[in-house]
């Protein structure tokens, strides 16, 4: 009978235990939290207290028109500090996903160019 009793003590003790994590369930202690007050109250007459975000000038942030380069936006393109491909480079800009200033057309063909190195942000111009 001690034999049997033991048996059922530990199946019912290894039952316990192992239900929980099989059916992802657990036993969590939660904590009753009172509020005090409501805190809703008066959120009306704080938001009316508060004056009026300005609304943003679009002509000051978005230029008119952009101008970028008429390559595809993964090839990247080096920004020469004097119009010659063996010149030195100053930044790289990849493709069409930067703006571009141009500051002049060169009769050589190439343009001088104000703009940002793609990957340190700093300006350039070459």
């Amino acid at each position: 009978m001690k034999y049997f009793k033991m048996l059922l003590f530990l199946m019912i003790l290894a039952l316990a235990v192992l239900l929980p994590l099989v059916t992802g369930t657990e036993v969590q202690s939660t904590e009753v939290i009172q509020e005090v007050g409501n805190p809703m109250e008066n959120t009306w007459e704080k938001l009316e207290d508060q004056s009026p975000m300005p609304e943003p000038n679009f002509q000051e942030v978005f230029p008119k028109s952009i101008t970028v380069l008429d390559v595809n936006e993964t090839v990247p393109v080096n920004i020469r500090e004097l119009p010659s491909a063996d010149s030195k480079s100053l930044g790289v800009v990849y493709g069409n996903l930067m703006h571009i200033d141009v500051v002049k057309h060169l009769d050589s063909g190439f343009s001088e160019v104000s703009t940002w190195d793609y990957n340190t942000m700093k300006d350039i111009s070459g």
